[in-house]
């Protein structure tokens, strides 16, 4: 019976180990992320059917996509939910109510309700700890109901 030689030296063994080791890690690292990307792409995407489903019901004429909704929107609302009814949110929510025009030829209009209405879905849907706050802004509006 033979004796085995050894062909590789510890310090050799050493390097293969600890690079072998590194390797694992990186794929365990890419793996987490993934998890966890996947995770939150799945809540964006529940979070858009339900607001999909909710501008269905209150009687909406064209409905976006769950994937385009998810993609603008997120798992936390995006921008219309970084506080609504602050004096940031209600400016924006006002200037969507003008008519379009810009400079002086800017007015205010008697917008539609159903102007309103989506931005509200949304955050019914997305941050509803500020739908009070907004409704109450809403609620100041003179809006019209044709059209909705």
């Amino acid at each position: 019976m033979t004796v085995p030689v050894e062909t590789s030296t510890r310090r050799e063994r050493g390097w293969v180990y600890g690079v072998s080791i590194a390797v694992l890690a990186v794929l365990v690292l890419i793996a987490l992320l993934s998890f966890r990307s996947a995770r939150q792409d799945a809540e964006a995407q529940d979070k858009a059917q339900e607001l999909v489903d909710a501008m269905a019901a209150s009687g909406a004429d064209r409905l976006p996509s769950a994937d385009r909704v998810a993609a603008v929107l997120g798992t936390d609302g995006g921008v219309v939910c970084a506080d609504p009814a602050s004096a940031l949110g209600k400016a924006a929510l006002f200037r969507g109510l003008a008519n379009g025009a810009t400079g002086p030829g800017s007015r205010p209009t008697v917008a539609a309700e159903r102007a309103v209405r989506a931005e509200l879905l949304i955050v019914e849907v997305y941050c509803p700890e500020h739908l009070a706050d907004l409704q109450a802004v809403v609620d100041d509006l003179r809006l019209s109901d044709t059209g909705s």
